[in-house]
């Protein structure tokens, strides 16, 4: 079973289907013509609150994807926690984790691009759904169901973009901000996340923080509002946070 929502994006050029429900008050970001779509930069970000990841391009945001924070689930793994993905109704719902189908470590995609995931039993989602089947076949014994991360959803939307808006100027770059949260101590948890950035077509990644969190892109209507309040990590920890992610710093 696929997620049930579908949400239109920046354009009509790259509707992208998200991969897990997400409940936001952010209006999409205005349709720019197929001529603006080409002429103009995508300007595309990837913020990362304490709550959730959300994509922001032409200045607008698209819909919130929301996580919850959680202790690796794979013995071994050299990360400290996970980002699993969780279906919200509301700003106060605290959210059901999305289960999904997983090959070896892939998140499964059906044959129209979308997760084979559905909300978990529970009042929090955290025993797998009986509505989720993995798929019947030679290759059913790779599959397994495991909670969606977040990181594959990004990846999934900016894979979508990507190959649509190839004719845009700064395809392949994007802005990765970060909550002040994350310091030099927990940004390796995130290098998940930067590989899928990487993987999906956007080797240019340029890295800022935010302060405030969720309370302030609560209230932000535009990215443009906040693009000159971003900062850029110290000279001293520039270098080392690359590292850890495992990404090279953009040259100009």
């Amino acid at each position: 079973m696929t997620l049930r929502n579908k949400i239109l994006l920046v354009s009509v050029l790259f509707a992208v289907m998200l991969g897990a429900s997400a409940c936001t008050k952010n209006p999409p970001p205005k349709e720019p013509t197929t001529t603006e779509a080409t002429a103009q930069p995508l300007s595309l970000s990837l913020f990362v609150t304490s709550e959730y990841m959300v994509l922001g391009a032409w200045g607008g945001f698209m819909p919130n994807v929301y996580f919850r924070i959680a202790k690796q689930i794979k013995l071994g793994e050299e990360w400290p926690f996970e980002f699993w993905a969780i279906q919200k109704e509301s700003e106060e719902d605290p959210g059901r984790t999305i289960w999904a189908v997983y090959a070896n470590d892939s998140a499964y995609l059906d044959s129209n691009k979308n997760f084979l995931a559905h909300p978990g039993e529970g009042s929090l989602g955290d025993t797998p759904p009986e509505a989720l089947r993995k798929p019947a076949g030679d290759e059913a014994a790779n599959y397994t169901i495991r909670p969606l991360l977040a990181h594959d959803v990004m990846a999934k939307d900016l894979s979508a973009i990507h190959s649509r808006m190839k004719d845009v100027p700064d395809v392949g770059q994007i802005t990765l901000v970060l909550d002040t949260m994350f310091t030099e101590n927990n940004m390796k948890a995130l290098r998940p996340l930067a590989q899928a950035i990487k993987g999906a077509g956007y080797p240019h990644i340029t890295l800022k923080y935010f302060e405030g969190g969720d309370a302030v892109l609560r209230e932000v209507r535009s990215v443009n509002e906040i693009k000159d309040a971003l900062i850029t990590p110290p000279d001293s920890l520039l270098q080392k946070f690359y590292d850890i992610l495992g990404i090279e710093i953009p040259k100009n």
